[in-house]
């Protein structure tokens, strides 16, 4: 199945019972998922066989109109041959099977084309479109970040989120970016979990972190002034529709659902006003930027 005929179903809310994912752009995949969701209004139930989530179904569900069952590489399935031409799947469920991988050789891949979605990576000019949509971003910049991302749309809107949070035109946060060593490198993912380390207080693995950066603090105290600010506004909305009222992206408020309520709102804003007092100390004079990320960490206990 093409991409473009799954869409065409979601928009017409035309679902079939059971869809297969595969491919190795987790990041569409993902966006897909979470569109299906919206669109049906549904609720994810994660289920570990296709058996079980079927079990789920007999049971019935009288918390939610509507579930969507996600199974993530279901051995048993793949190797029930009897269960493949069958509508074991009642057709008012939707049932959608993640398979990291698939041998197109196989039956089970020839047994399974027509409800198939490989996700691949999207082309440079795809993703230029998608880049453009968020950000005023020149061509050739977007081309080079694409390259600097190996083509993977995760990591191309992570990039995006942190270009949005500089209070610079797109082009030159980029550069600034670039010129700071803070683009994702897989190979040097420290920044990113540090972060992460920190929004969850875990600040004795953040110390041990930071003593092996070599990043700009100023640039960093950027982006942790982001990962703040996300958790604040995600865990202050009282409402299911985060997204319509905080302004933030879908990634943006998933990154924050991973770290909610480590600390009080209070202490959020407590730390965001300590932030912008260590940038502005930097560009003062009042502290040496080496010590800035210490003292940060420091205040957050």
């Amino acid at each position: 199945m093409e991409l473009q005929e799954l869409a065409l179903q979601i928009k017409t809310n035309k679902l079939k019972s059971l869809y297969i994912f595969t491919g190795e752009e987790v990041g569409i995949r993902t966006e897909y998922i979470n569109i299906i969701l919206k669109q049906s209004k549904a609720k994810k139930v994660v289920c570990e066989t296709l058996a079980e989530a079927i079990v789920k179904m007999q049971k019935g569900n009288f918390i939610s109109d509507k579930n969507i069952y996600i199974i993530y590489d279901d051995k048993e399935y793949k190797q029930k041959e009897s269960w493949w031409n069958k509508n074991i799947i009642p057709q008012s469920e939707n049932v959608i099977l993640i398979y990291s991988d698939i041998d197109k050789r196989t039956k089970f891949y020839k047994a399974h084309q027509e409800i198939m979605v490989d996700f691949q990576k999207l082309s440079e000019q795809i993703l230029i479109k998608y880049i453009q949509k968020e950000i005023d971003l020149s061509n050739t910049l977007c081309s080079k970040l694409i390259s600097l991302c190996d083509f993977s749309y995760s990591r191309i809107m992570l990039e995006v989120d942190k270009i949005k949070c500089l209070d610079l035109k797109a082009d030159k946060a980029f550069q600034e970016l670039v010129d700071n060593n803070l683009i994702f490198d897989e190979s040097k993912e420290d920044i990113f979990n540090f972060i992460k380390q920190v929004l969850l207080r875990k600040l004795k693995k953040s110390y041990i972190l930071y003593s092996r950066m070599t990043e700009n603090p100023l640039g960093i105290l950027s982006l942790l002034y982001k990962g703040f600010r996300n958790v604040l506004m995600v865990q202050s909305c009282n409402t299911s529709n985060i997204a319509e009222v905080t302004g933030l992206t879908g990634w943006e408020i998933k990154n924050a659902k991973e770290v909610l309520n480590n600390y009080t709102l209070g202490e959020i804003v407590n730390i965001l006003n300590e932030i912008r007092e260590l940038e502005q100390g930097i560009k003062t004079g009042k502290y040496p930027a080496e010590v800035v990320i210490n003292i940060l960490i420091g205040r957050c206990y």
